[in-house]
């Protein structure tokens, strides 16, 4: 027989527990705003790699909270999700680079022009 979790806590354990659940809630928005800040980032040109495989990771994280239902754990998050906000921000700090434009420029210095023409040296 199946034990109804509504009769194994007393009041006060429902509401730490609510509260709990509140607070994942929360983080679990504040996470996903770090996501769309990560999209933002990769559309504006620049490489966010190392902050989304941070979030990637988070989110995993979130899940086993939700179950674990550890206080101390969430605060270990949290401080995980600055560390992807400073990510983040690095990468918004990135020069962005024209692949293509790069590549004629080192051409031209090395006297190519084109890709398959060579300057004349003469």
């Amino acid at each position: 027989m199946k034990m109804d979790p509504k009769t194994l806590y007393d009041e006060e354990q429902k509401k730490k527990i609510a509260e709990f659940n509140d607070e994942v809630d929360d983080f679990a928005s504040d996470l996903e705003t770090l996501y769309q800040e990560i999209i933002e980032v990769r559309k504006s040109g620049r490489d966010p790699l190392i902050a989304e495989y941070m979030y990637r990771s988070l989110k995993s994280k979130l899940l086993y909270l939700r179950k674990s239902e550890d206080i101390f754990e969430l605060g270990r998050l949290r401080s995980e999700s600055e560390n992807i906000k400073k990510e983040i921000q690095e990468a918004r700090n990135q020069e962005i680079i024209n692949v293509k434009k790069e590549i004629d420029q080192r051409l031209k210095k090395q006297g190519v022009h084109y890709i398959g023409e060579i300057k004349d040296e003469d």
